[in-house]
């Protein structure tokens, strides 16, 4: 009898939700080997776009690997915490420091930024809400 071979572990999460964090993952990368130099990068300078990309690459990647993480899944979830965390904040400082250096030229930019960190905020909040459940059912036991 043959056996199967997964190439991807089973996750509940949308397809698109894994396609924009791996969007964001490779944003980072183009931000930090100069692929990628945007108006609104340039207008920030050196060490605040590369700062943006490490962020980027880093809360992308560790959300990514917390959603796969093929061991169990309370790991994968704190995990992916984390990179919720590096990515939430960074987003939350890069809006204010666009409206901050570029003004209303970066407003557009700067809005879709937040958006993703109220979505990283609400994604963090849900694993709490589970990771809370199961360490409930632990202590209960």
């Amino acid at each position: 009898m043959m056996s199967t071979v997964v190439i991807l572990p089973r996750t509940n999460r949308s397809p698109f939700q894994l396609y924009l964090l791996a969007l964001i993952t490779l944003s980072g990368i183009a931000i930090l080997t100069g692929l990628s130099n945007s108006p609104i990068t340039q207008a920030m300078g050196s060490p605040e776009k590369y700062i943006w990309g490490s962020f980027l690459f880093v809360g992308g990647f560790f959300c990514l690997l917390g959603i796969y993480w093929p061991k169990d899944p309370i790991t994968g979830m704190l995990i992916e915490r984390t990179g919720l965390v590096a990515l939430g904040g960074a987003c939350l400082i890069w809006s204010v420091l666009v409206l901050w250096r570029v003004q209303w030229t970066g407003l557009f930019s700067a809005t879709l930024t937040f958006a993703l960190f109220l979505a990283c905020l609400a994604q963090w909040r849900w694993i709490n809400k589970d990771v809370n459940k199961v360490m409930r059912a632990i202590d209960d036991k």
